[in-house]
């Protein structure tokens, strides 16, 4: 009696090498807490790495440094993915340049205005958008419970409302064309909208149900009808 045959195609894509995020940040620690966190909590199939800030070389130029070292060292699939994330008006024109650097190397750049806690203050129930950093940690503050730490904060008790970020960063990048944000807002939803490849229908829900235009909408359609309209109003 002959044997079965085996199934070696399953088992090459479960060894298939996951597709490659590389994070290099203007931060030390604050980015990296929150990526990896985010890994754990809503993917598995993807891997993040993080190449934060070291012995203070945060300057932009530094930052895409430390990216062309990890690729020229590295092994890349084309499906791989090189991210740049900054902040944004200490730079001034510099940033302009980087843009350009970035567009030339096939980098995806993600800058925040004034910074990263810019982005961490969006996950809440209400849209702020404020100008300045120590109202960015305040914010962050009053969400936390307790004063705001760059490199001890509690990132799980921000992802529960890591779709109503999505949404709110997405609201406030009106113009596409603009490289980077001119006035207070954040490019990092365009990478955190990747790495969590999925939005829950009960949290499409929350996010929808606070904005009155898709509360009005929400109230006419099925869910699977708005999560398509959600979806496509994201990826505009």
């Amino acid at each position: 009696m002959s044997k079965p045959k085996r199934d070696f195609s399953r088992k090459s894509r479960e060894i298939e090498r996951k597709t490659l995020y590389v994070i290099a940040t203007e931060g030390e620690k604050t980015e990296k807490m929150y990526f990896e966190a985010l890994q754990q909590r809503y993917r598995q199939n993807i891997r993040v790495e993080v190449l934060p800030t070291k012995k203070g070389k945060s300057a932009p130029e530094q930052v895409i440094k430390r990216l062309k070292g990890y690729q020229n060292k590295c092994s890349l699939k084309p499906e791989d993915e090189l991210w740049l994330l900054i902040d944004g008006p200490e730079w001034g024109e510099k940033l302009d340049e980087i843009a350009s650097e970035c567009k030339r190397l096939r980098y995806f750049l993600a800058v925040s205005n004034p910074s990263f806690e810019f982005w961490l203050q969006l996950h809440q129930n209400d849209l702020k958008a404020p100008a300045t950093i120590k109202e960015c940690e305040a914010q962050l503050k009053r969400l936390l419970g307790i004063k705001y730490e760059k490199s001890s904060y509690n990132v799980n008790k921000l992802l529960p409302c890591v779709n109503q970020a999505i949404l709110y960063a997405k609201t406030l990048h009106q113009n596409k064309s603009e490289p980077y944000p001119f006035s207070p807002g954040t490019h990092v939803y365009l990478l955190v909208s990747e790495l969590i490849g999925c939005i829950d229908d009960e949290l499409i829900k929350q996010v929808l149900v606070s904005i009155p235009f898709w509360r009005t909408y929400l109230l006419k359609i099925s869910i699977k009808s708005a999560r398509y309209s959600f979806i496509k109003y994201l990826s505009q």
